[in-house]
């Protein structure tokens, strides 16, 4: 349930806004920061089935948008920074990631570093199959798309109090931990492919009890959901 939202055109080439939802791990603040390559030329936004043209803000719990840029022909670029603490941090964590960068070069980068993760079990020495070397790379993949990087470039992060902290620096906050699925296996497995992760992960449970008097059970957004049972 959106619980509150809002979309604001900041200029001609840029939005930002947030969203606070509830449901599945409680009062999930969401805040974005989103850069265009090409001008918007006219915007439309409906807020709670009203019909609005190129207002500059909107509030509500029920907001869409559609937006019409002058692309002169060329690909239109999105580049988008995403915050649990503000949309000054989302704007921040957008400029040092992403701002100054062409997609090309995200791609590159991004193949990189998943090419140096994957690459710490390495199968390509034995007598597997193509096919066995895609599954195994794919599974190994699928353990890695979790847990997330939860604070921002500048240290802060939402805790579970909804007070703002800052992680010691040249760490990490981590969320999303679905511990129930993943103590078995998966937390072990990090010990062996990623030690300096792990401890991280291990300091960003602690920050749960430290904030809310228990470690995780379900966490999601730096929130509990309660789903199962049991501190894993």
């Amino acid at each position: 349930r959106i619980e509150n939202a809002q979309l604001r055109v900041v200029d001609a080439y840029t939005i930002e806004g947030y969203r606070i939802i509830t449901g599945w791990a409680k009062l999930r603040k969401v805040y974005f920061s989103v850069r265009f390559s090409a001008p918007i030329t006219r915007w439309e936004v409906w807020n709670n089935g009203k019909h609005y043209v190129n207002t500059l803000v909107s509030n509500g719990t029920d907001l869409k948008g559609t937006f019409t840029f002058d692309t002169k022909g060329e690909a239109l670029v999105c580049k988008l920074g995403l915050s649990a603490v503000s949309i000054a941090n989302a704007r921040e964590n957008l400029r040092a990631e992403a701002l100054d960068k062409s997609f090309d070069r995200v791609r590159r980068e991004a193949y990189d570093s998943w090419n140096n993760a994957l690459s710490k079990i390495d199968l390509s020495e034995g007598a597997l199959s193509r096919e066995d070397m895609q599954v195994f790379y794919t599974a190994l993949y699928h353990t890695m798309t979790q847990p997330n990087t939860f604070s921002d470039v500048n240290g802060e992060f939402m805790t579970p109090d909804y007070s703002v902290a800052r992680v010691k620096e040249g760490h990490t906050q981590y969320t999303t931990f679905s511990l129930w699925d993943t103590y078995r296996a998966a937390h072990p497995l990090y010990t062996l492919i990623a030690p300096r992760q792990t401890a991280d992960f291990v300091n960003s449970m602690l920050t749960q009890y430290q904030y809310y008097g228990y470690l995780p059970i379900w966490q999601l957004w730096g929130q509990d959901n309660y789903c199962m049972i049991g501190n894993h």
